[in-house]
């Protein structure tokens, strides 16, 4: 189902300029509210927000779920909100963790002499990896 709740400007501002927040003031607690979504499965409205605004066609995600049926309602209503294609673990830049953690062996790395690079990727790409565990 298309969110038609979600401003994908103001919202997704709103969003981005909380998690910059977060970001700068790791001991500050910061809240995602105030969102009309209405997700499936009663997904955290926080996390999918976060998802809303920071996928696009450029940045790949994972569902890891072990209900095959639920990983993938989710992520065709994450497909049909951002635009943005699922990925397996190997080289999703999100993961949305919605039971048990993946094998952390499996995830895309960088390296410390190298952090701009990713494991196994071009050179010069940069790492991106993030966990939305709910």
């Amino acid at each position: 189902m298309k969110e038609t709740n979600f401003d994908m400007v103001f919202d997704s501002q709103r969003i981005f300029r909380i998690l910059l927040d977060a970001f700068a003031r790791p001991a500050k607690i910061n809240e995602i509210k105030d969102l009309k979504i209405m997700p499936p499965l009663n997904i955290s409205k926080a996390s999918l927000g976060i998802l809303f605004t920071l996928l696009d066609l450029e940045v790949g995600f994972c569902v890891w779920c072990p209900d095959e049926q639920k990983k993938e309602k989710i992520e065709k209503y994450i497909m049909l909100n951002t635009e943005s294609i699922p990925k397996n673990l190997e080289s999703a830049d999100f993961i949305l963790v919605l039971e048990d953690s993946p094998d952390l062996k499996k995830i895309k790395k960088g390296s410390l002499d190298f952090f701009w690079t990713v494991a196994g990727g071009r050179g010069g790409q940069k790492p991106r990896q993030y966990w939305i565990t709910i």
